[in-house]
């Protein structure tokens, strides 16, 4: 069982690991591979893992960019690190999946090699399926407990923290919040809903509801994070927060209303696109607001590689991860933890 642990917890300092070799970082595992969860586990057991009440991550996803979270959510694992609270958008939502399962480097194994593959993302997939991303490819040839590397729902469910995932209901266009509690062993449709990119991919259906990328309608959930009782919000973003002055055009959005037939069929999509950025501005305002009151961090790649959100090199996407593992040390002068567990 994790130790709970109230702001601000001191504990023992870990000795610094010498660098890895470039290229794949350090410890990475064939995706078969499963000897290295035990010891992740077996840390759990101990309790050598933070349960820190009060603290919140938000990873509001980027595609391909999320391999920076993975980098930043990875580090945390290795530095005993446990957020009470868990708030993923789009790719986001299965980026803290796999932390709560405790599963460190499964992340990298899907973009830094899976997402090369044409089942998982590639025009063919838009042509044919109508959606550049086969989520269910995704989140089930591959994430099942049968799949080529799948998720440990046992130990995600176990983990004693809430993670809320964000959708956009397609019908409504409003935010979607989606609990743990919700997801089924074998049925991660919440995860399929949350990074449904509009005109991108089609919806994904949650009890017969469908659901647009949680992006659309609430980009960066601070309001949410503190609904639910955070203290310290850690934001993990693909690239630095700034205010969007470019608001779509009213009359874009009303021709993709029109003459797409995704604007037809979910006319409240286009809705939301076209207040999205006054949304966005808004949560912003509360982010910029808190960094100053000391009970905010936002972590975000100071070079992204040449990597965006559809694409990138296997190289590319090394550097980036390596550079969230690097950044995610911001951490521990934010809660004050001037030691280290040792995992």
């Amino acid at each position: 069982m994790a130790k709970k642990k109230t702001l601000i917890p001191h504990v023992q300092r870990r000795p610094k690991a010498a660098a890895p070799e470039p290229g794949r970082p350090e410890n990475v595992l064939h995706p078969l591979a499963d000897s290295a969860k035990p010891s992740m586990r077996e840390a759990y057991a101990r309790g050598e893992l933070q349960m820190i009440d009060g603290l919140c991550l938000i990873d509001i996803g980027g595609g391909l960019r999320g391999m920076f979270a993975a980098g930043v959510l990875d580090g945390f694992l290795d530095l005993g690190i446990l957020a009470g609270l868990c708030i993923g958008v789009s790719a986001g939502s299965a980026n803290l999946a796999t932390y709560l399962a405790l599963q460190p480097q499964r992340c990298y194994t899907y973009y830094h090699d899976y997402a090369f593959r044409q089942e998982y993302a590639s025009m063919h997939n838009f042509v044919s399926k109508h959606s550049f991303f086969d989520f269910d490819y995704i989140y089930s040839t591959l994430t099942n407990s049968d799949g080529e590397y799948p998720i440990d729902y046992e130990q995600m469910m176990a983990t004693p923290a809430r993670m809320i995932s964000v959708a956009t209901n397609a019908l409504t266009g409003r935010p979607a919040y989606f609990d743990k509690d919700r997801i089924r062993q074998d049925d991660y449709a919440v995860f399929k809903a949350s990074c449904s990119v509009p005109f991108l991919c089609t919806t994904n259906t949650v009890a017969g509801i469908p659901y647009a990328d949680g992006t659309v309608s609430d980009p960066i959930p601070i309001d949410k994070a503190l609904e639910l009782g955070a203290k310290k919000i850690v934001i993990l973003a693909s690239r630095d927060l700034q205010p969007l002055k470019d608001q779509p055009s009213a009359e874009i959005m009303r021709q993709a209303a029109v003459f797409t037939r995704y604007g037809r069929e979910y006319p409240a999509i286009t809705q939301a696109l076209a207040r999205r950025n006054q949304v966005h501005n808004r949560s912003l305002e509360t982010v910029r607001r808190l960094e100053k009151e000391g009970r905010a961090l936002v972590i975000y790649p100071q070079d992204t590689y040449s990597v965006h959100a559809l694409g990138g090199s296997q190289r590319q996407l090394e550097h980036l991860y390596e550079e969230g593992k690097r950044s995610g040390l911001q951490i521990l002068e934010f809660l004050g933890l001037d030691e280290i567990v040792e995992v």
